[in-house]
Formats: structure tokens, C-alpha cells, sequence
């Protein structure tokens, strides 16, 4: 068995005990479905560059949970056979090339402009000079009308009244003050390597999930009673809000949980440290 296929089949079964989709591997890596599937076959011949296939299996093992330098060490590429890689670089040469062209004859455009609207700016600012020069006898008599508009005596010195407040009208509801504030409470039910189970108690007919990013990047999908609400990957400082029915059942599933922090009514439910794919699960 070739070292690239023995690697393959180690990936595909951490991710079906994950019970994790290829669909939700090229989410969370953004590496093509095609190419995850050719690295579990060990189909080398479907892969492009060596270089990109250890960046690919790096991505794919840190996303389980599993060390891709260990799995990389003993890894022999065939470096002999043309990759499919080469093809794209010239393509990508051609269309740089082409980007290039055209960036050059949209400069010339735009020069072509500026110039035009130079001189017409010049040619008006010129005749606006001459307008001032043979017409400034008028230039007084503007003033003047101006002046004449502006009846300083109709100003309004008088400061205005300031509306009275009616302290009498103003009551305040003790009762509303003295009303208990619900209050949530979260139970840990059962915990294991790669899932947290957690009973959530409010008095509130919701309550209030936010997930923050507090590492780097992580994917997450998110179900309420078996239909996924959200899915999708969310990057350093940004952050999830969704409120949740008491009487719902929430599980949430993260590709690198170790850069999350989960809070239920701004409580912070435990942290796990755990580099691949966890499992939260609130019910009621």
C-alpha cells in the first residue's frame, strides 16, 4: 500500500468517527471535493503538485484533530510525472498578462479625461476671471441688495421659554423594580473527546446563544430541532447571535472548537481545547 493511500484511509476514518461530511471538510478547508476524495483513494494522479498535496493533507488532519506533520513524515510523492498544476500557471501567466494590457489602456482613458476636464475647468475659470474684471462696477449694488435682505432688527433676541417639567405627572413603578430577574442555568448532563451535552433552565419562554471567535478562524454548523440554521465559517473578532426557544434542542458542530467561546445569556459555557471537530448540544 503506497504511503499517500495508507494516509488516506487514517483521514477517512477519523472523519466518518466524526461522522463528518466531505462536504463539510471542503467547507471548512476549502479544498475541492475532488481533491479530498483523490487523497482518501490515494489517487496521486488526480492531485497536483506535491507541494499542494501536503498543504492539503496539513489543512484536512488539523481539521480532525490530527497532527499532519507526524502523517506527512513518511510521505513519498512521485515527482517524476507532470502535474496538472503547471497547466494552471500558465493559464494563470496569460491571464495576469492580459490584466495588464487592459489596466494599461484604462490609464490611458483616464489621462485623456483628466486632461480634457483640466482645460475646460481653465477655460471657465478664465471667462469668470474676465466676467469679474469688466462687470465689478456691478459688484456693489450686489452687496448692497444682500445687505438690504438681512433686517438684523428682525432677529430674535428673546430667548425662548424652556418647556416646565411637571414633576407631579412623573410616578415611578416600585413593582417593576422589584420584579425577580429570570434567570438561566446551565447544567453539564455528560461530556467525552469530541462532544459536550448540556440541559439549559431559564424562566424565559428563550433564552440568548452567542458564539465568538476568540482564535483565528473555525467553521461551525448550527441545527435548532434537526434543521440547520446556519453554516459557514466566521473569522477573529466576529461572532454568532441567535435566540433560542427554552423547548428547543441546539447542536452546534466545530471545525477547530479551540478558537470558539459559546455563551447562553452571557454565561460562558466550558471551553474545549480541542483542535479538531467538537459537538455542543443544549436541550432543555
Amino acid at each position: 500500500m503506497s504511503e499517500l493511500r495508507e494516509i488516506g484511509e487514517i483521514l477517512k476514518t477519523k472523519r466518518l468517527e466524526k461522522n463528518i461530511s466531505i462536504s463539510d471538510v471542503q467547507e471548512f478547508t476549502k479544498i475541492k471535493s475532488y481533491y479530498i476524495k483523490a487523497i482518501e483513494d490515494g489517487e496521486e494522479d488526480k492531485l497536483p503538485d506535491p507541494v499542494y498535496i501536503r498543504g492539503f493533507i496539513r489543512s484536512y488532519a488539523e481539521m480532525l484533530g490530527l497532527n499532519g506533520e507526524v502523517l506527512l513524515q513518511d510521505l513519498k510523492l512521485n515527482k517524476t510525472r507532470e502535474y496538472n498544476v503547471s497547466a494552471m500557471i500558465k493559464e494563470k501567466s496569460k491571464v495576469n498578462t492580459d490584466i495588464r494590457r487592459s489596466t494599461k489602456k484604462i490609464g490611458r482613458y483616464i489621462a485623456i479625461v483628466i486632461i480634457i476636464g483640466l482645460f475646460i475647468y481653465g477655460f471657465y475659470s478664465l471667462g469668470n476671471f474676465l466676467g469679474v474684471k469688466i462687470d465689478g462696477h456691478n459688484n456693489s449694488i450686489v452687496d448692497n441688495n444682500i445687505s438690504a435682505e438681512i433686517d438684523i432688527g428682525s432677529v430674535d433676541k428673546k430667548p425662548k421659554d424652556k418647556p416646565t417639567t411637571d414633576k407631579s405627572n412623573q410616578s415611578v413603578n416600585l413593582g417593576d423594580l422589584n420584579a425577580p430577574t429570570a434567570k438561566t442555568e446551565i447544567k453539564q448532563m455528560s461530556k467525552t473527546a469530541d462532544t459536550a451535552m448540556y440541559q439549559v433552565i431559564t424562566d424565559n419562554d428563550s433564552y440568548k446563544l452567542k458564539i465568538d471567535i476568540v482564535g483565528t478562524r473555525c467553521w461551525m454548523d448550527i441545527s435548532v430541532d434537526g434543521s440547520s440554521v446556519y453554516s459557514g465559517i466566521l473569522t477573529t473578532g466576529q461572532s454568532k447571535e441567535l435566540d433560542i426557544k427554552s423547548s428547543s434542542t441546539v447542536k452546534i458542530k466545530l471545525g477547530k472548537a479551540s478558537d470558539v467561546a459559546i455563551y447562553i445569556d452571557g454565561q460562558a459555557v466550558e471551553k474545549a481545547n480541542v483542535p479538531g471537530i467538537y459537538w455542543y448540544v443544549f436541550t432543555k
